[in-house]
């Protein structure tokens, strides 16, 4: 997980919002948003390993999160959530790892602005695209201008790229009219 206070002063969350992470994996991000977002906010964690999402779950209950969902589910096939639900999607450290992007990244972000509200934010986290000894290999990582054209095909703006150290932080705004 990136600097929580890098990321989560970015994503604009405050009591109420409604999150969705995913691709959580164990759930950091989720956690930590549950807490941001108050009880009077939500928080769906999505990943399709079954034993992260029992973690994840555990895990809110522990800390005695109750606005913390964790569901079994593939990003590249319809999202399980009513339209203009979400205030804010996190994918983090995932859209490289997806096989056929061609096809797999006009799909998802495509689901994204159907769940988001209007004015909704994908944040999306990945690894520059810079040679480095972990991470995805060079040839498998996504940079902004990788993701930017094909997120606008969807109804997406751009609206700021932020320095993470080793990774980035690419914050998109749902803006185009929904009849589109």
């Amino acid at each position: 997980m990136q600097n929580p206070a890098l990321v989560f002063d970015r994503l604009g969350l405050r009591r109420g919002s409604v999150l969705l992470d995913l691709g959580c994996g164990p759930g950091d991000y989720a956690l930590q948003a549950a807490e941001i977002v108050g009880t009077t906010g939500r928080v769906h964690a999505m990943d399709l390993s079954e034993s992260l999402l029992r973690w994840v779950a555990e895990e809110a209950v522990q800390r005695d999160l109750t606005n913390v969902s964790a569901q079994v589910g593939d990003m590249r096939a319809r999202l399980p959530f009513d339209d203009e639900t979400v205030d804010v999607c996190l994918i983090a450290q995932v859209l490289h790892a997806l096989p056929d992007r061609a096809v797999c990244l006009p799909s998802v972000f495509g689901e994204v602005f159907r769940v988001l509200r209007a004015r909704g934010t994908l944040a999306i986290i990945e690894c520059k695209k810079e040679d480095a000894c972990f991470g995805p290999p060079l040839s498998a990582r996504l940079g902004p201008e990788d993701l930017i054209p094909v997120a606008e095909t969807r109804g997406f703006a751009a609206a700021s790229n932020h320095d993470l150290g080793v990774s980035y932080l690419l914050l998109l705004s749902a803006v185009w009219d929904r009849e589109r």
